[in-house]
């Protein structure tokens, strides 16, 4: 079965070049129908009449890289199309495709699809940037009032015959909580927004980030990982993973969590030293709720599954199936913007690379 079904339809501004054996197309989707589905509002043939362009759509994925590198080859596309699972680049992909100057990904790293040095030599690459910063915001306030609401133990309890309260088991509120917030960028922001009604007390530990930015958000700066640690009810792990970052949370920090704390970590987990972490859960009086681990998916073998203070869910922070079609109308627009000869939004520079990957 060929993995290829072809729409043409050519832009009156952009001209592809062809090779010798095939027809060049302007845009290659590199995802299943079904991704296609879930992010766009139209299909692609309606995406390629909107847009002006030629459009390749694969029937599946190839998981082969030398099927890939043979679509890649005889398409030669402009632009590209990745999703979750799509195969990467080879550093030498325009020996294959020489006209591809876009990557437009439709979810957040992007550093197994491409690599910095083909940045620094000028392709574009694009992902959703901020655009799902909300919903992950969401899965944090998610973790905070489940892990302060015991919502785990007393689901386990209820599912177990007559179970009903346990005087061991106590409930407790985020109103008036300190919150410490490792790092600060678009989800950190959008956070601060949905805990003003809890009247909580934000820290954040993020050099680099202005002091403006910070006032705007009524957050309140501290110097150093160990204070954070130590004067939060609730610590929420949201920095970047960069080199001087990974494995930066050890158990120097878990150490002066307060009895009862809590630990949520939506952002990188190898910004976590997983094992200390593990150790701390397994020895301390705190709550872990977790949705990034240091090797994913959590193997079966991890201490973490049979903690009953671990909450954990499986790298679902965002975007929700309900909110992915948001993602492909940014990519709609960046593709439009691309042919037209327009910025991009969102666009991974090799500093950017640095910090998402």
């Amino acid at each position: 079965m060929p993995l290829l079904g072809h729409t043409f339809f050519h832009s009156m501004e952009y001209t592809p070049t062809k090779l010798q054996s095939t027809q060049a197309i302007d845009c290659l989707l590199a995802i299943s129908p079904d991704d296609f589905e879930q992010f766009f509002e139209l299909k692609p043939d309606d995406l390629s009449q909107s847009l002006g362009i030629s459009v390749a759509k694969l029937k599946e994925k190839p998981k082969d890289q030398n099927v890939w590198l043979k679509l890649l080859q005889e398409h030669n596309p402009s632009a590209i199309i990745t999703g979750w699972g799509s195969p990467g680049l080879p550093e030498n992909y325009l020996e294959y495709c020489p006209n591809l100057r876009y990557v437009c990904h439709l979810c957040g790293e992007v550093s197994r699809l491409v690599s910095r040095k083909m940045i620094d030599q000028g392709l574009l690459v694009s992902n959703w940037g901020p655009s799902i910063s909300p919903i992950v915001a969401e899965c944090v306030l998610l973790l905070m009032l489940a892990s302060l609401r015991q919502l785990t133990k007393f689901d386990r309890l209820l599912h177990t015959p007559d179970g009903w309260r346990e005087p061991t088991i106590e409930p407790r509120s985020l109103r008036d909580r300190t919150v410490g917030i490792h790092g600060f960028g678009n989800i950190a922001s959008k956070l601060t927004h949905l805990l003003e009604p809890f009247n909580t007390k934000i820290t954040s530990f993020c050099p680099g980030v202005p002091d403006q930015i910070l006032q705007d958000h009524n957050v309140t700066r501290v110097n150093n990982l160990d204070t954070l640690f130590e004067n939060s009810d609730i610590v929420v792990e949201l920095e970047a993973l960069t080199k001087k970052s990974q494995g930066m949370v050890t158990k120097q920090q878990f150490r002066k969590m307060k009895t009862g704390g809590i630990f949520v970590n939506v952002g990188r987990g190898k910004v976590v030293n997983q094992d200390d972490l593990i150790e701390a859960a397994m020895t301390q009086d705190i709550t872990v709720a977790l949705d990034v681990y240091e090797e994913e998916p959590l193997p079966s073998d991890s201490p973490l599954r049979n903690l009953p203070n671990a909450i954990l869910l499986p790298h679902i922070g965002g975007p929700t199936l309900d909110r992915r079609k948001n993602c492909g109308n940014i990519a709609t627009e960046n593709l439009m913007k691309f042919f037209s000869g327009k910025p991009i939004e969102n666009l991974i520079t090799p500093q950017v690379f640095d910090r998402i990957t």
